[in-house]
């Protein structure tokens, strides 16, 4: 491209390099006096800046031309060599030179966010990725008409094994080796060694089919499901012929065996699930029936010629009361697949005993995140799976967690690896055939009024913070006070990305008048900012409430809640709503930050977190499309509002928009080369579908409490059918709280944090003073 410039005589062309050191070497250059060439060659790491200046007319040839090269988009100047009027064939340019800005115009109102190339993140998952060693692929199952990747194969072969159960005699391959190997020994026979343990016993484990896939976000782990059941009919086999499969039954077992598959999903996956059965399984080859509400099966003979069954999470807890009354547990199917399995992580909630309860040959967990806090996350799903003898989550923490706590950590570790690598396929995106992603971290520095109403708010938080800590006071008045400060928490953090346009919703803040308070809001404000920073665990049973970034639909189907106390303590409470009396309140587990956004009006000026997102949108070329995520609606607004200063077209996607107006977002921004942007609740980008591949460039607006978050958002892009590489931009404020943020993003990615448990008191809070003490720390 530079030697094509270089050949155009008519055109000017300045040139600034900038070496690692940060000095830079300028030079004009024409076409008609060649540049100079260095004495000395030496290769240097440096950015290269080029200024094209040239006639009017020429300008219709240069977009042409430029626009050859897919991966080049021009960018407004950095420095004024020649005061004339500005046009940019990748920008919306006046076709009029009488109208169009001069060149010291741009430069001096030029305020360039610094972009820095963002280091790669350790991954906490990164542990279990490639520990089942090399894998051959099975071939493409007949029935399946989209052709599979080659992780995807691998990945059937992986299945179709481990559903052949335990592999006592692996052989010399490592990769084979399973939980249980057999030997024989003097004097005792044959003995069935644990090998996670060491542990040896006589009796044969009981069988086990089944095992967990947890790939990363966005690598069609839905079509390897789909391609596990379809392998299961071959050659002239009908599905009319499989209604009972006699390998299936059990004499000693009183369920009737069913060859049909149980996918149990979140409420808003059944559309999915059936559109993805549609479109890559050829015509009618599997058969899919749903099992929810009205549509509920109640006679097996409703099962002839079905492949799949979808059920969601809340039936499953529904139909469990009682069980004999539902097809699902008086039936054993030949296979259950657990769609976002990561639902029942909690291993003390109804909904996890009520999943486990269900019966089948085979078993199959699906989760992108099967750790979410520590490995005692696998617990619920192994018990789930039934791999003896780990299905006892006492068994567990006694032989993999408490060896940490020991101070074993290489036992600890070790264990993990034996345990997990037979049960567990998980591979990352590097290892698929995605194109790469490139990621970027846009440092914004505060103007000097946001600055000083962050410190504010801060300054003030921390006295009130010091003066609880000193003071002996009861432990309502305590509670109360944690409930304040995870607010201004929130403040500050909502203050980075609008500085001053939101000031804190308690002016004369740091008072709890506890019989005051509005409960309602207090209960779900505290559950967002607290299940956000980490679990919420109940207070009676330390059971974890809810998982951070579900979607708006929930894992469960939207109905989860949790009893607030008065003395702010969680109790879970199942899936079903519960009365609300004047000792507790509500909190829906599956609810979005509600931030009581309605609009906002940028009449100061942007904000400078906003202002450089709009320069960095301004940038890009005309067809380019963006994702703009963030937590909170009221950030969201603020964004809105600054595009539509800018002139630049967007639609919106959040919890508030209904159901039917979602559809209509997706396919105007997938669809309309003027829709550029789309604005992105952090919580609904699941809902959005596939339409967000459109987009070449992704913005974060904040950082997230939890790194899990950042990676599922971006998985909704970045996914199976993509072709063209994603830029990812996050956003951090220069000496705020979301450096503290990005902080505990790094120790949440680190290994160690597999085996470090929540501390929890009697008080199932781990301590108020201790937490308020932590809500210190992050503040200085």
């Amino acid at each position: 491209m530079i030697a094509g410039l270089l050949q155009t005589r008519s055109l000017i062309l300045y040139l600034s390099c900038r070496t690692v050191d940060g000095e830079d070497e300028k030079a004009p250059v024409t076409a008609s006096t060649p540049p100079p060439v260095s004495q000395a060659l030496a290769w240097i790491s440096c950015t290269l800046e080029i200024t094209v200046y040239g006639r009017a007319e020429q300008f219709d040839g240069m977009r042409r031309w430029i626009n050859t090269y897919d991966d080049v988009y021009l960018q407004d100047p950095v420095e004024c060599h020649l005061d004339v009027p500005y046009r940019n064939p990748h920008k919306l340019s006046s076709s009029d030179l009488s109208l169009c800005p001069y060149v010291s115009q741009i430069v001096s109102g030029l305020d360039r966010p610094p972009l820095h190339i963002a280091e790669e993140r350790p991954r906490l998952l990164a542990f279990f990725e490639a520990r089942a060693g090399f894998i051959p692929e099975t071939p493409q199952p007949a029935l399946i008409r989209t052709r599979l990747a080659r992780h995807q194969k691998q990945a059937l072969t992986f299945m179709i094994r481990r559903e052949k159960g335990w592999r006592f005699n692996p052989g010399r391959n490592t990769a084979d080796r399973d939980i249980w190997a057999i030997t024989r020994t003097e004097g005792r026979g044959y003995q069935y060694i644990n090998t996670v343990s060491g542990a040896q016993q006589a009796a044969e484990p009981p069988p086990f089919h089944g095992g967990i896939i947890a790939d990363a976000f966005g690598l069609g782990k839905t079509l390897t499901m789909i391609a596990l059941v379809a392998n299961d009919f071959h050659g002239s086999m009908s599905m009319e012929s499989m209604e009972f499969d006699p390998e299936i039954s059990d004499e000693e077992d009183e369920l009737p065996g069913i060859s049909a598959t149980l996918v149990v999903v979140p409420h808003s996956a059944l559309d999915t699930w059936e559109g993805q059965i549609s479109e890559h399984a050829m015509t009618g080859a599997l058969e899919c029936s749903r099992h929810v509400g009205k549509d509920r099966l109640v006679d097996v003979k409703q099962l002839h010629g079905i492949s799949i069954v979808l059920t969601t999470y809340r039936t499953v807890l529904e139909d469990c009361k009682p069980a004999e009354n539902s097809i699902l547990f008086t039936t054993r199917w030949k296979r259950i697949i657990l769609d976002e399995a990561h639902a029942i992580l909690d291993i003390n909630s109804e909904l996890a005993r009520a999943v486990c309860r269900l019966d089948s040959i085979s078993r199959w967990a699906v989760t992108g995140t099967p750790i979410q806090n520590t490995c005692s996350d696998l617990a619920s799903l192994i018990r789930f799976l039934r791999a003896y003898p780990y299905d006892n989550a006492k068994l567990f923490d006694s032989d993999i967690s408490h060896q940490w706590e020991m101070g074993r950590a290489g036992t600890a570790r070790e264990r993990l690896a034996l345990l997990s690598g037979p049960l567990m396929l998980r591979r990352s995106r590097t290892e698929t055939e995605l194109p790469p992603q490139r990621h970027y971290l846009c440092d914004v520095r505060f103007s000097e009024d946001e600055r000083r109403a962050y410190e504010q708010v801060r300054q003030r938080t921390i006295a009130y913070l010091d003066k609880v800590l000193e003071q002996s006071v009861g432990e309502a008045e305590t509670t109360g006070a944690y409930v304040i400060i995870l607010e201004q928490i929130e403040t500050l953090r909502i203050m980075c990305n609008l500085g001053v346009y939101y000031r804190p919703r308690r002016d004369e803040i740091l008072q709890p008048a506890i019989e005051s308070r509005d409960w309602r809001r207090d209960a779900q404000g505290l559950f967002d900012t607290q299940r956000e920073m980490g679990p919420v665990v109940c207070s009676r049973c330390s059971a974890v409430l809810g998982e951070a970034g579900d979607d708006s639909n929930g894992a469960a189907g939207g109905d989860k809640t949790a009893r607030l106390s008065r003395c702010f303590g969680y109790v879970c409470v199942g899936l079903a709503p519960v009365s609300v009396d004047n000792g507790a309140r509500d909190a829906a587990c599956d609810s979005s930050t509600d931030d009581g956004s309605g609009g906002l009006t940028l009449n100061l000026g942007l904000p400078s977190k906003i202002k450089a997102l709009v320069y960095l949108l301004k940038t890009l070329r005309g067809n380019v499309k963006c994702v703009v995520y963030s937590a909170w609606r009221l950030v969201l607004d603020g964004v809105e509002a600054a595009l539509e200063q800018a002139s630049l077209r967007s639609v919106r996607f959040d919890s508030r928009v209904p159901p039917r107006e979602r559809r209509e977002a997706t396919d105007k921004f997938r669809d309309e080369p003027e829709i550029r942007v789309m604005l992105l609740s952090l919580t609904c980008g699941a809902a959005a579908g596939p339409a967000l591949t459109a987009a070449s460039h992704v913005f974060i607006m904040e950082p997230s409490w939890n790194p899990t978050v950042e990676e599922r958002a971006l998985a909704w892009i970045h996914r199976m059918g993509r072709s063209s590489m994603l830029v990812a931009v996050r956003f951090k404020m220069h000496e705020s709280l979301e450096q503290h943020v990005t902080e505990v993003q790094r120790l949440k990615d680190e290994t160690s944090c597999l085996f470090v448990f929540n501390q929890v008191g009697p008080d199932g809070q781990g301590g108020i003073k201790s937490r308020l003490r932590e809500l210190r720390s992050m503040l200085e």
